[in-house]
């Protein structure tokens, strides 16, 4: 209720509800005396940390030419009302999206939504790097805070005969 009135009341949603473009700047953790902020995450919002709570999952060898799965799961409960974003960057690997958001959560339901793309491998065998750069918001009752992370998937490809 909070986060809509807040959304309308900066032209940033709908009476209907439907929230328009909206981009947050990630807060500074540094007080403003310079130091970091300690125990005050509640009563300052901008004053905690803002690194995304984000896990890469292992991604199987490939044989060479063949298809795989990358995932991540976010580990707390982004608000669902503002932007998920995953931008990935293949590394060699032919990935089917390099962006990613609510639409390619794997169980909408999930408190801790798990993203999926697939991706074809090269032909030649090797270590490919995929990384991936994730933003989301969290919402408290009277703040959201923005949070960023940037994982990494060292995926092995290898040669056909080999599996």
């Amino acid at each position: 209720m909070l986060l809509t009135a807040l959304l309308l009341s900066t032209g940033l949603a709908t009476e209907g509800g439907a929230v328009r473009g909206v981009a947050f700047e990630p807060v500074s953790a540094v007080s403003d005396e310079g130091e970091e902020g300690e125990g005050e995450a509640e009563d300052r919002p901008g004053q905690g940390s803002i690194t995304a709570e984000v896990r890469a999952l292992e991604a199987a060898p490939v044989r060479a030419g063949g298809r795989g799965e990358l995932s991540l799961v976010v580990l707390e409960r982004p608000e669902r009302a503002l932007p998920l974003e995953v931008r990935l960057e293949g590394g060699g690997l032919s990935l089917a999206e390099d962006r990613l958001g609510w639409a390619a959560v794997v169980d909408p339901l999930a408190l801790q939504p798990r993203l999926s793309t697939g991706f074809r491998a090269p032909a030649e065998p090797g270590e490919y790097s995929v990384e991936a750069r994730v933003r989301y918001s969290v919402c408290g009752e009277r703040w959201c805070r923005s949070k960023t992370a940037t994982l990494r998937w060292i995926v092995v490809v290898v040669e056909d005969d080999m599996m």
